[in-house]
């Protein structure tokens, strides 16, 4: 039995690497004023002088004052939705699994 499936590894890579680019978020000016993206833990904080925009691609081509990527929110992210992918397959698979498993005819 394999711990990973390395299908639904890389479906939560994208889907984690593609919220950012979906979901837009506020801007936050407690200190320095900043952008930060990522579901559910943010990874991806972009810092602006000025408010610019919710968008992750506006964002970072126009002229932002730093950007700071956090590998460990981005991992933590993998593993909860791998957790999601892995329970929704289990959840579809397991009715397709049964109703095509074979019984012993009595006779």
């Amino acid at each position: 039995m394999r711990l990973v499936n390395k299908t639904q590894l890389a479906w939560s890579l994208f889907l984690c690497l593609m919220i950012p680019h979906v979901v837009p978020s506020a801007y936050e000016s407690a200190g320095r004023g900043s952008y930060s993206f990522g579901l559910p833990f943010e990874f991806i904080t972009i810092y602006q002088l000025e408010p610019v925009s919710g968008w992750f691609f506006t964002n970072f081509f126009s002229g932002n004052d730093g950007m700071f990527v956090s590998i460990g929110g981005l991992v933590l992210n993998v593993l909860i939705i791998n957790g999601v992918v892995r329970l929704i397959a289990r959840m579809t698979f397991a009715g397709r699994d049964k109703k095509y498993r074979r019984t012993p005819s009595v006779t």
